[in-house]
């Protein structure tokens, strides 16, 4: 039976959605595997069986051509997934603990929402995940060094350069600069007692993906990492 991706009008169905989402994440693994190595016997065979349920059916066609097929296949799939994603968000969401909330928001440049309290505990977030990104490499790190000392006493700037050479200080004053930059936005998320609101979290994802929710373009990385947060949750 070839493959089909899911109707989005289809009523929820968690095991449905389990099944369904993992199709579209192994086609999705299928086609990259192939891009490094079109040849692979293994992976010629993957296609064909979830494809047209049949191992063999590629084994003679160009590897160009059965990566085209995937790649199709997977652009359908992810396109009827969302749809579904999006028709079903409510019941997906009931599938998603605090954790999964936590995840949703730092993974995510979140869209705000017009409450101010709540607008600032977004930016906050959406700082920290910026900065992330931004020290992923050694000329990230270094420019968001530079920016820091800047705004700091001209004493401290003396300091620094005194030690600057020294990579066991440069680093070590990195990590208290990112590690305070960090902490503002886990302090939007906790009590006055350091436990997680977790009511709050969930609010405040929910209004931001309510706002997301009128712009296809927003709304969908909203819709694809609540699948991946959602099928990781009811598979573990």
């Amino acid at each position: 039976m070839a493959y089909n991706s899911i109707d989005p009008a289809r009523d929820y169905d968690p095991a449905v959605f389990k099944t369904e989402f993992g199709k579209v994440s192994t086609l999705e693994n299928i086609a990259k595997g192939l891009k490094e190595d079109s040849a692979n016997p293994e992976l010629i065979k993957a296609a064909g069986g979830i494809l047209v349920d049949n191992p063999t059916a590629f084994a003679g066609q160009a590897p160009d051509l059965t990566r085209e097929h995937l790649n199709e296949a997977h652009a359908e799939g992810l396109e009827g997934i969302m749809g579904y994603v999006g028709n079903n968000v409510d019941a997906l969401l009931g599938e998603v603990d605090t954790n999964g909330y936590l995840a949703l928001l730092r993974s995510l440049k979140l869209e705000k929402t017009g409450d101010e309290e709540k607008d600032k505990a977004i930016d906050a977030l959406n700082n920290a995940a910026k900065l992330q990104t931004q020290l992923r490499t050694p000329e990230g790190e270094e420019a968001y060094l530079q920016v820091k000392v800047g705004s700091m006493p001209s004493w401290f700037k003396k300091a620094y350069a005194y030690s600057a050479s020294t990579e066991s200080y440069r680093t070590s004053l990195l990590k208290s600069f990112a590690s305070a930059d960090l902490a503002k936005a886990e302090r939007a998320l906790v009590d006055d007692e350091g436990q997680i609101k977790e009511a709050y979290v969930k609010e405040l994802f929910e209004a931001s993906l309510d706002v997301a929710k009128a712009d296809p373009a927003k709304a969908a990385p909203y819709y694809q990492a609540i699948a991946l947060i959602a099928h990781k949750q009811m598979s573990s």
